[in-house]
C-alpha cells in the first residue's frame, strides 16, 4: 500500500468515528449519570469519567481528519491546543484505567470501604479527569520548549527532560501497573478457591464479566502509550505495525463503548429503552387477558395481545 493510500485510509478512519459512536456515546454517558443503579457504584464513577474524556477524543480524531485534508496553515494554527487535548487525554486514560483495575481488585477480594473513603476516591477521580488538559495547555505557557503539535498525521509534544520523561514513563508506569493489578487479581481468585478447595479451578460469570470488561478496554491504550512510547518519531516509518498503532488508537472510544455496552445488560436495557423512545418509532406492547376461572379446578388461559403503538 502507497503512502498516499494509507494517509486517506488514515483520513477517512479520523472522519467516520464521530459521526458514528459519539451519539451512541452521549446517550451512554446520560444513562450512567441519571439511572440509579450507576451512581451508587464506584466503578461506574470511573467509567462515566472515560466515557467523558472519550469524547474529547473523538473530537480530536475528527479534527485530524480535516487536518490532513486542509492547507497545512490550519493544523499550524489550530494543531497546537487540539494536540494539547489529545496528549491531556492519553495522560488522564492511564490515571484512571489504573483505578479500575484497582476496583476491580477490591471487588473480587471482597473489600468494603467507608462512605468517607468512597466519596474521596470519586473527588480523586474527577480531578484526575478534569486537570490534565488544562494543566498540559498550563505548562506550555509557562515554558515555550513545551510545543504540542500536529505533524505526519500524528498530534506529537516535544519539551525539555523535566517534561517529556515524567509524561512518558508515568504514563507507563500506570498502564503496566494496571495489567500486572489484573494478575493479581486472578491470583486472587485461584486463592479464594484454593482455600474453599473448589477443584476444579472455575471462574463465575461475574468475575469473568469483571475482568474481561476492564482487561479488553486497558488493552488498546496500553498498546497505544507503549508502541508510542518506544518508536516515538520512528512509527511512521514502520508501514504495517503504523497503520495498526494508527487505527488502534483511533478507535479507543469505540472500543470503550463496544465494550462496555457487551459487557453489562443494565447499559444495553436502557439504550433499547432510549431506541423505542425516539420519535415516530414502533413500539410492540404485550397485555395479558385472563379467559377461564380457576374455580373448580379450571385452567386460566392467558391470551397476549400485540398492538403498536405510534409515537
Amino acid at each position: 500500500m502507497s503512502v498516499e493510500a494509507i494517509n486517506i485510509s488514515m483520513t477517512l478512519c479520523n472522519l467516520i468515528v464521530l459521526p458514528l459512536f459519539m451519539p451512541l456515546n452521549i446517550a451512554v454517558i446520560w444513562i450512567l449519570k441519571t439511572k440509579q443503579e450507576f451512581k451508587s457504584r464506584t466503578a461506574y464513577t470511573i467509567i462515566f469519567a472515560i466515557a467523558v474524556l472519550d469524547c474529547f477524543h473523538m473530537i480530536t480524531t475528527f479534527v485530524a481528519g480535516i487536518f490532513n485534508l486542509a492547507p497545512k496553515i490550519v493544523s499550524e494554527l489550530f494543531g497546537r491546543y487540539v494536540s494539547c487535548m489529545r496528549n491531556g487525554y492519553l495522560f488522564s486514560i492511564p490515571i484512571l484505567e489504573f483505578f479500575l483495575a484497582a476496583n476491580r481488585l477490591v471487588i473480587i477480594s471482597k473489600f468494603h470501604g467507608c462512605g468517607r473513603g468512597t466519596r474521596l476516591f470519586k473527588i480523586i477521580v474527577f480531578l484526575s479527569a478534569s486537570i490534565p488538559i488544562p494543566f498540559l495547555y498550563l505548562l506550555s505557557l509557562i515554558d515555550g520548549k513545551i510545543q504540542f503539535s500536529y505533524h505526519e498525521a500524528t498530534y506529537r509534544y516535544t519539551g525539555p527532560a523535566y517534561f517529556e520523561t515524567p509524561y512518558i514513563y508515568i504514563r507507563m508506569g500506570l498502564e503496566g501497573t494496571a495489567l500486572a493489578l489484573y494478575l493479581v487479581t486472578v491470583g486472587v481468585i485461584i486463592c479464594q478457591q484454593s482455600v474453599y478447595h473448589m477443584h476444579p479451578l472455575k471462574f463465575s460469570r461475574r468475575e469473568v464479566r469483571l475482568l474481561g470488561q476492564a482487561l479488553l478496554q486497558s488493552i488498546p491504550v496500553a498498546f497505544t502509550i507503549f508502541i508510542g512510547a518506544f518508536l516515538y518519531t520512528e512509527i511512521w516509518k514502520h508501514g504495517l505495525l503504523f497503520i495498526v498503532w494508527s487505527v488502534t488508537a483511533i478507535t479507543i472510544p469505540a472500543t470503550h463503548l463496544l465494550i462496555l455496552i457487551l459487557f453489562n445488560a443494565n447499559v444495553r436495557k436502557h439504550l433499547k429503552s432510549l431506541l423505542r423512545k425516539c420519535p415516530h418509532s414502533k413500539v410492540f406492547v404485550t397485555t395479558a387477558r385472563k379467559s377461564g376461572s380457576t374455580r373448580s379446578g379450571g385452567h386460566v388461559e392467558v391470551t397476549r395481545i400485540i398492538r403498536t403503538v405510534h409515537k
